[in-house]
C-alpha cells in the first residue's frame, strides 16, 4: 500500500468515524431531549393534580365546617327556642298571676272605701 492510499484510506475511515458518532451524539441528544421533556410533562401533570387535588380537598373540608357549624346553629336555635317558650310561658303566668293579686287588692281597697 502506497502511502498516498493509506492517507486517502485514513481520510475516509475520519470522515466515516466521524459521520457515524457525530449522528450518534445527535441521537443521544434527542432521547435525552425527548426524556427531558417527558420527565417535564410528567412533572407538569403531577404539579396541576396536586394544585387540583389541594383545591378540592379544601372545599371539602370547607363544606365539612359549614355543614358542622349549621348542626350547631340548628341545635342552639331548638334550645333557644325551648328557652324563649319556656320563658314566655313562666312570665305569662307570671303577669296574670300578679295582675289577679293586684286586682283583688285594688278591688279590696274599693270594697272597703264604698263599706265605710
Amino acid at each position: 500500500m502506497k502511502t498516498s492510499e493509506a492517507i486517502e484510506k485514513l481520510y475516509g475511515t475520519i470522515k466515516e468515524l466521524k459521520s457515524d458518532y457525530f449522528t450518534k451524539l445527535n441521537d443521544t441528544a434527542k432521547d435525552l431531549l425527548e426524556d427531558l421533556h417527558v420527565s417535564n410533562k410528567e412533572g407538569i401533570d403531577q404539579i396541576r393534580s396536586i394544585a387540583k387535588d389541594s383545591i378540592s380537598d379544601f372545599q371539602d373540608e370547607l363544606q365539612k365546617m359549614i355543614d358542622e357549624l349549621e348542626e350547631k346553629i340548628s341545635a342552639s336555635e331548638k334550645e333557644l327556642d325551648v328557652d324563649v317558650n319556656n320563658a314566655s310561658e313562666a312570665a305569662q303566668e307570671e303577669v296574670r298571676s300578679s295582675f289577679a293579686r293586684i286586682f283583688e287588692n285594688i278591688y279590696s281597697k274599693i270594697k272597703e272605701l264604698f263599706s265605710r
